[in-house]
């Protein structure tokens, strides 16, 4: 029986797709905060990743559009007897500035509020060489056909490329 290059590259594509996937998947972070009156520190995350906020009866989590304590215009992520909220990061978010703040009382001016950078591992990496020299991100050598590895401080990059 003669495999056809075609339906060897089929079965390759579909293992190296899977193999993608795995890593995407495994990749996901959970931001688990105790969610109450402090300071905290602003954090990038990547789409896909989760931010769980754990609490009392006393607190809830709104997303402020605004960027700060202003109210007007926060989404409910969860209510004072929905602890733990959770909130996962999507595509839509990537790119963006996302503020979650405490609505009770002045929680939020006391400093019960975070600013979340959200970035997108699976967005294609700068096109030119100056691109990528002020990103950051070097192309490591992979043992696969076909991959190259963009490595940066915050995330890991893999895009599949085809050699025809």
């Amino acid at each position: 029986m003669m495999i056809s290059a075609t339906s060897t590259f089929s079965r390759f594509f579909c293992a190296s797709l899977l193999l993608l996937l795995l890593i995407a998947s495994a990749a996901a972070e959970i931001l688990d905060l105790s969610w109450e009156v402090t300071d905290y520190s602003p954090r990038t995350l990547n789409v896909g990743d989760i931010v769980n906020f754990r609490y009392t009866i006393a607190h809830n989590v709104y997303i402020h559009p605004t960027n700060d304590c202003t109210e007007q215009g926060s989404i409910l992520v969860g209510d004072n007897d929905d602890s733990p909220a959770q909130y996962q990061i999507t595509a839509d978010d990537a790119g963006k500035l996302i503020t979650f703040a405490c609505d009770t009382a002045r929680h939020c001016e006391n400093g019960q509020i975070i600013n979340i950078t959200v970035v997108d591992p699976s967005a294609p990496p700068p096109t030119n060489e100056t691109d990528t020299e002020t990103s950051g991100a070097d192309p490591i050598a992979s043992p696969f056909w076909g991959f190259t590895v963009f490595a940066t401080a915050t995330t890991t990059t893999m895009m599949m490329t085809m050699l025809v």
